[in-house]
């Protein structure tokens, strides 16, 4: 009979960790074998089916949709494997184990033998004949003079263990890694003997793991982190690209669904004699208030969820910030302002103001001035990528920005054509660009600080109806 155990992560309490023997389980919000609570779930959200070979999940056609951890929304049925997660609204699902006739399969499905096989041999080998090339036994310990057979020696140079045994703990090494470079093994090029299968000293322990080449600890590799830990601008921003495409319609929803009315009633007010004036005046008011204290902080805290993966809808967003709007724009004003009268000369403004709304949303022990000056210090970590993602804005909003010069020139509707257009562009690039701060935000806290910032992001984050 084939088992699994599954973490849950649930979105307004503490977690659970639940063990299932049966073919199918259900996964919903108010009912089924895994109930979540959740608003964002479907009443049959999901299921997962168990066979003697694999773990599968389905999503049942799901209003708000799973997601893997990077965004991307699930679509046909996927395979599951020991560590893999799948997100729905504010929880997390994870497979931690799968057993299936007696055997307990480990990360990305490598078996696990309870024990190693017993044979019969008439004259185990002698130690000795592992110990060439291999050195001296570190201090304190000693080598055993037999092995028994079928078992690697942790002495045998050269020898890989089998699958999943002396393998470190789920999510101790990125998917993926070549042997030899998670914790708990010598590092490449290390001297013989010098590692029992332990990590060296001051490595993190179980559960993290290094990216290659990194010098320390940190939270699972980011797409767009390369080799060695650099920040790739092509592939971040390729990687980031994919992730947003599934959520672009709900994103331009958040600040849309006001604006582009307002801007079709500015431009049908456009053709109103004397009237139309006012309306306009009216409209314009209404819309600066709408983004100062609803529509940044509604964007910002959709960019924030669909960056560290757990997605929410716009209605949710828009909801969440009404209800909050007056010690948000409270707490963000002196940093704000700063950074405002900066954009007067762009530099100041890219050095100061740059990530002023995850360091604001994340980093809860700072306000005021210090948000400043944390910008400051995280814009100096990574200045080629800020300045490769500013000269993406820039370039989309001078192509635009000439776009609609040449339609403003239509006779009758260029005008009202522009106006309209305008308020599409924003509500659908804005929301990206502030979702792609909060990717690198992350990234750059992962790359220069081992930091998961995108972890401490979800587990601050407001519960959502």
């Amino acid at each position: 009979m084939a088992t699994i155990t599954v973490e849950i992560r649930y979105a307004n309490r503490p977690s659970d960790v639940k063990n299932f023997a049966q073919a199918k389980v259900t996964i919903g919000r108010e009912s089924g074998d895994i109930v979540l609570g959740d608003p964002a779930a479907s009443g049959q959200h999901a299921e997962i089916n168990i066979t003697s070979t694999n773990v599968t999940y389905v999503d049942l056609n799901s209003t708000n949709g799973s997601f893997l951890p990077d965004g991307r929304r699930l679509g046909p049925p996927i395979a599951l494997q020991p560590g893999n997660e799948v997100r729905i609204g504010g929880c997390a699902i994870i497979l931690r184990d799968f057993q299936a006739g007696g055997a307990r399969y480990g990360a990305k499905g490598t078996l696990v033998m309870a024990e190693y096989p017993e044979a019969a041999p008439a004259s185990p080998p002698k130690m000795e004949s592992l110990r060439a090339g291999v050195g001296a036994a570190p201090a304190g310990l000693a080598f055993d003079d037999t092995v028994k057979p079928n078992q690697v020696s942790p002495f045998h140079a050269g020898a890989q263990p089998p699958p999943g045994i002396g393998a470190p703990p789920l999510g101790a090494y990125p998917p993926g890694a070549p042997p030899g470079q998670h914790l708990g093994a010598p590092p490449p090029g290390a001297p013989p003997g010098q590692y029992l299968g332990a990590p060296p000293p001051g490595a993190p322990p179980p559960g993290q793991y290094q990216y290659p080449g990194a010098p320390g600890m940190g939270a699972p590799m980011m797409a767009g982190i390369g080799a060695g830990g650099a920040l790739e601008p092509g592939a971040f921003l390729s990687s980031a690209v994919e992730a947003y495409k599934p959520h672009m319609l709900e994103a331009t929803k958040v600040i849309g669904i006001v604006a582009i009315p307002l801007a079709l009633l500015n431009a049908v007010a456009g053709y109103i004699p004397f009237v139309g004036v006012v309306i306009a005046i009216l409209t314009s008011i209404a819309l600066a208030l709408f983004n100062v204290l609803v529509g940044v902080g509604a964007q910002a805290e959709f960019g924030l969820r669909l960056a560290a993966g757990v997605p929410m809808t716009a209605p949710q967003a828009l909801k969440l910030q009404v209800g909050r709007m007056i010690p948000w724009f409270v707490g963000l004003f002196l940093p704000a302002l700063l950074a405002g009268l900066g954009a007067i000369c762009i530099v100041p403004f890219i050095l100061f103001g740059f990530f002023l709304l995850p360091v604001y949303m994340v980093e809860k022990d700072k306000s005021g001035i210090d948000i400043n000056k944390r910008v400051f210090e995280l814009v100096q970590k990574e200045p080629v990528m800020v300045a490769v993602l500013i000269g993406v804005v820039f370039a989309a909003a001078l192509g635009f920005g000439l776009a609609t010069l040449v339609l403003g020139l239509l006779p009758f509707i260029g005008a009202a054509l522009v106006s309209v257009l305008s308020a599409v562009f924003s509500a659908a690039f804005s929301p990206f660009v502030t979702f792609l701060t909060f990717r690198l935000y992350f990234a750059i806290r992962q790359k220069h600080e081992r930091v998961d910032a995108a972890a401490i992001a979800r587990a601050t984050l407001a519960p959502v109806a």
